[in-house]
C-alpha cells in the first residue's frame, strides 16, 4: 500500500470517528436536556396549548387512532358521577404516549392540578418518551370523577398501588378478561370509561413522540396536517365522545360539537 492512499483511508476513519462522536454526544446531551425536566411542573404555557381549538379537532375527527373496545359491565359511578380509571406506571412507553390524549380529553370537561413531566424508561423500547404523569396530580370537574394509578417511576420504584375500584376494574376487564389473550393480560395502560368502554394499550403507536420535547409536542398537535396531531387529537376526541355518552351529553360545550356527535355514532 502506497503512502498516498494509507493516508487518504487514516483520514477517512478520523472523519468517521468524529461523526460518531458528535452523534452519540449530542444524543446524550438531548437525553439529559429532557430528564433535566423529569418530575418538573407542566407551564400554564404548554397547559394552554393542549386545549387545542375546536376547529382543529374538527379537521381530524379520529385521525389514525384505534377506537375503544365495548365492554358490559355495572356502570361505575362515584358521587354520582361517571368514572374513569387509568392504570400505568410512568416507565412504560406506551403509558407514555396513552396520556396525552387522556389529558386532553379529560381538560375538556375539568382542569388537572399537580400535573408534572416525566420520561418514559432510557432503556425500553421508544425510550425516553416525554409524557406526563398522574403521580402527585388531582383533577376536578363537575362531570366525571377520574381515578388514575401510576404503579412505579420510570425505573421501576414503586409509587402506588390501586385502591379497590382500580384493582377491581384492572382485574376484571384487563388481568382476568377471558376475551384477552393470555398473553396480554395484565397489560398496560389501561383506562376503563365507566365501565362502557376500554381501551388497552395506546391509542396510537409512540413512534410519533420521538426525538421531540413537551413543547414541540403541545406545538405539533394545534396543526393538523402533523402525524401528533393526527395520533393524540383523535384518539383524544374518542375518548372525548365515551365521557359524553357517559354524562348523556349534558351540558359539557364539547358534547354539543357535530365532530363529536358523529364520532358517538361511529363507536356506538
Amino acid at each position: 500500500m502506497n503512502n498516498k492512499l494509507f493516508y487518504g483511508i487514516l483520514a477517512v476513519i478520523i472523519i468517521v470517528v468524529i461523526l460518531l462522536f458528535f452523534a452519540f454526544g449530542l444524543n446524550g446531551s438531548k437525553k439529559q436536556s429532557l430528564e433535566a425536566f423529569d418530575q418538573q411542573p407542566v407551564p400554564s404555557s404548554v397547559l394552554a396549548l393542549l386545549r387545542v381549538p375546536q376547529n382543529v379537532s374538527q379537521a381530524i375527527g379520529i385521525g389514525v387512532a384505534t377506537p375503544p373496545v365495548k365492554i358490559s359491565g355495572t356502570p361505575m359511578q362515584v358521587e354520582g358521577k361517571p368514572v374513569v380509571v387509568y392504570v400505568g406506571a410512568e416507565y412504560c412507553p406506551y403509558c407514555a404516549a396513552q396520556r396525552w390524549p387522556l389529558t386532553i380529553a379529560l381538560m375538556r370537561f375539568g382542569n388537572f392540578t399537580n400535573l408534572k413531566y416525566t420520561l418514559s424508561d432510557p432503556n425500553d423500547v421508544f425510550a425516553n418518551t416525554p409524557t406526563f404523569t398522574f403521580y402527585g396530580s388531582s383533577y376536578s370537574s363537575q362531570y366525571v370523577v377520574f381515578m388514575p394509578v401510576e404503579t412505579t417511576n420510570r425505573t421501576g420504584t414503586r409509587l402506588e398501588t390501586p385502591n379497590a375500584l382500580q384493582n377491581a376494574t384492572f382485574s376484571a376487564y384487563d388481568l382476568n378478561n377471558p376475551a384477552i389473550p393470555k398473553s396480554s393480560r395484565g397489560s398496560i395502560p389501561f383506562t376503563d370509561f365507566g365501565n362502557s368502554t376500554m381501551i388497552l394499550g395506546s391509542s396510537y403507536q409512540p413512534t410519533s413522540l420521538q426525538n421531540l420535547n413537551w413543547s414541540q409536542i403541545a406545538t405539533a398537535i394545534n396543526d393538523p396536517s402533523t402525524l401528533q396531531s393526527q395520533s393524540i387529537i383523535g384518539a383524544a376526541n374518542l375518548m372525548t365522545a365515551q365521557i359524553c355518552m357517559l354524562i348523556n351529553n349534558s351540558d359539557a360545550n364539547v358534547c354539543g360539537q357535530q365532530y363529536i356527535k358523529s364520532i358517538e355514532k361511529s363507536i356506538g
